[in-house]
């Protein structure tokens, strides 16, 4: 036989075979494959590499699967994540039959991924890359990948703008990828609608507007673009999307209202949109979503409002953080909430007293944290919360007179030191103060101090001693509009000279809420001035025409000294059970004949001092 002849044939059968022979299970060309990743990322120093290059089928090697099930196979799967390889990928790795690549985790892999190492891979459904130190861009023929449902590349310095060729990949069901690219987000993203989910964020060069083609999802369950600089408003087609359960815009710019078509969005559980500077009002039908076991829209400086008490329904609810925004009016109670874990009211406006049925379903014996801090709350912390068994409650910077006596000997509260400090371990009891507000440890107790007049305070300044009070826990009276506010120390001024409207928040200073005492009080004198210069509340009725004629006093308008305390926080206006109540009058030099009523309600003439 010619030499010619013998070479063509032999030539012939290796073209037809490799293929096949490749798709093997136990060829050499799926050893010579694995061998090439194994000595290219230093496998000898790996965590796990059992029976690795052994006589061992390669499926039988530690983190190698093979896939026979899939018509074309078989096929293998590699998952060597967090596994100490170091090194770059082998650019001459030919492996026609890998199926899945995970290789997250491994901060020692560097340089680019080969070209060629991709294009050799024609049926790679998974790449995962994450946590990974590979730098430059993704090869031209990655986006060829016709069969790819995963991208994953957390973690990932990629550099140059996002490729528009991503919109080729049209069986992506999981793109992810963070602190890589720069620039906008490319419209071409969202015509992949296959996508379930979404993750472009943590990365501050990712700008621009988010378009409405984003409602084009129509599959999407995870979207997470959070702490990027998408600025404009929150498309309204987001929430359009029925299959969505997580959303993760929070911080970035968005500005504008929370979008009204929040409601049509019925799988959600999981909404955070804090850290923006969104406005406007909560919109009542977010709390129409019985699935939502989180709501986070904390740190929205300029949402304002009240929450609808219809939040209270919502059974899964687990976080709510609402802190640092704008909102005012009575708490709502939380009364149907089963599992709650971690409820934020901090850093807002929210006055008159604690529900009675606040938290009233939730799980006696689970771990609660309560952030109540820095608002304008008042009364007495209720006795009904005694139920609990495991709460870390924070009522600092309020004007609480009173913790209700059945909470301190709640051992399990504040990790246990109430059961070491009694109630100075949640704060500080009235006409006591330590630096904190609250015992932490015997080092620093709670000390004496006359002028601390609300429970958790911090300091102790110069002036008259505060009333004695007798504490009675009264129904909540829910106002109809914000609360009126008046300062702590009181110049020497009418009681009818009490402003109407609600000072401005400094946000820079969470201990000094309000910018400027009220231009209706003149300054109060160093000597007399106590070092709590927070504006303290009174809630008063909206309509007081019809039952007190306005203006109308009893004997007239008395003044008020530096030195008084005047608390309209729980007194009762005798008359029968129906009666209104706003919390305390608590006077000790006046008699209810000196005092100012056109602010209040009354349906007799007699009042009862507690």
């Amino acid at each position: 036989m010619p030499r010619s002849f013998f070479s063509i044939f032999i030539v012939g059968i290796i073209s037809v075979q490799c293929p096949a022979f490749a798709e093997m299970c136990d060829s050499a060309c799926v050893f010579t494959a694995l061998q090439k990743l194994y000595n290219a990322t230093g496998g000898y120093n790996w965590s796990r590499k059992n029976n690795w290059l052994s006589t061992f089928p390669a499926g039988q090697w530690q983190g190698v699967r093979k896939i026979s099930s899939v018509v074309g196979g078989p096929y293998y799967s590699i998952t060597l994540e967090k596994n100490n390889l170091v090194g770059t990928l082998p650019s001459d790795m030919v492996f026609p039959n890998l199926w899945h690549l995970r290789i997250g985790g491994n901060k020692g892999l560097t340089g680019e991924i080969p070209s060629a190492m991709i294009g050799n891979s024609p049926h790679l459904k998974r790449l995962s890359i994450r946590e990974a130190s590979f730098t430059g861009t993704l090869p031209a023929n990655f986006f060829n990948l016709s069969s790819l449902e995963s991208f994953e590349a957390t973690n990932v310095a990629f550099s140059g703008t996002i490729p528009t060729e991503f919109g080729n990949l049209s069986e992506l069901k999981i793109l992810d990828f963070d602190k890589a690219f720069h620039g906008t987000i490319p419209e071409s993203i969202f015509g992949l609608t296959k996508l379930e989910e979404l993750a472009i964020c943590h990365n501050p060069n990712i700008t621009g507007v988010l378009s409405e083609k984003i409602g084009q999802l129509v599959n999407l369950k995870k979207l997470a673009m959070d702490s990027n600089s998408l600025t404009g408003m929150i498309p309204t087609t987001i929430f359009q999307l029925t299959n969505l359960e997580k959303v993760e815009l929070q911080s970035n710019f968005f500005e504008g209202p929370i979008p009204f078509t929040i409601g049509e969005s019925t799988s959600l559980k999981d909404l955070r949109l804090g850290n923006n500077n969104l406005e406007g009002t909560i919109p009542q039908a977010l709390f129409g979503l019985s699935y939502l076991e989180r709501i986070d829209i904390k740190r929205n400086f300029a949402l304002s409002g009240s929450i609808h008490e219809s939040v209270s329904d919502l059974a899964n609810l687990q976080i709510l953080d609402v802190s640092n925004c704008d909102l005012y009016g009575p708490l709502p109670t939380l009364s149907k909430i089963l599992t709650p874990t971690y409820i934020d009211f901090s850093e807002n406006f929210f006055s008159q007293s604690i529900p009675r049925n606040f938290l009233g379903s939730a799980n006696s014996s689970s771990f609660i944290k309560v952030d109540l801090k820095s608002n304008l709350l008042t009364g007495v912390v209720p006795s009904s919360l005694s139920r609990l068994d495991y709460v870390d409650l924070n009522i600092i910077e309020n004007y609480f007179v009173h913790i209700s006596e059945s909470i301190c000997s709640k051992s399990g509260w504040m990790d246990g030191l109430v059961g070491e400090f009694g109630c100075n371990a949640i704060a500080c009891s009235r006409k006591s103060q330590n630096k904190l507000g609250r015992q932490l440890d015997s080092i620093t107790p709670c000390e004496e101090c006359n002028t601390a007049c609300y429970v958790g305070g911090r300091s102790c300044g110069v002036g008259n001693n505060c009333p004695n009070l007798i504490f009675t826990e009264t129904p909540t009276f829910l106002p109809t509009q914000a609360p009126t506010m008046f300062p702590t120390m009181f110049p020497t001024v009418p009681l009818t000279n009490f402003p109407s409207t609600n000072p401005t928040k400094i946000t820079s200073s969470p201990t000094q809420r309000f910018s400027s005492t009220p231009s209706s009080f003149p300054t109060v004198s160093p000597q007399t001035e106590q070092p709590v210069t927070t504006a303290s509340p009174s809630i008063f009725p909206t309509d007081i025409s019809s039952s007190y004629p306005t203006g109308e006093t009893k004997t007239g308008s008395p003044t008020i000294a530096p030195s008084d305390v005047i608390d309209l926080r729980n007194a009762i206006i005798s008359g029968p059970p129906t009666t209104s109540r706003i919390d305390t009058i608590s006077m000790p030099s006046y008699t209810p004949a000196d005092l100012d009523l056109k602010n209040v309600i009354p349906r007799s003439n007699t009042f009862v001092f507690l």
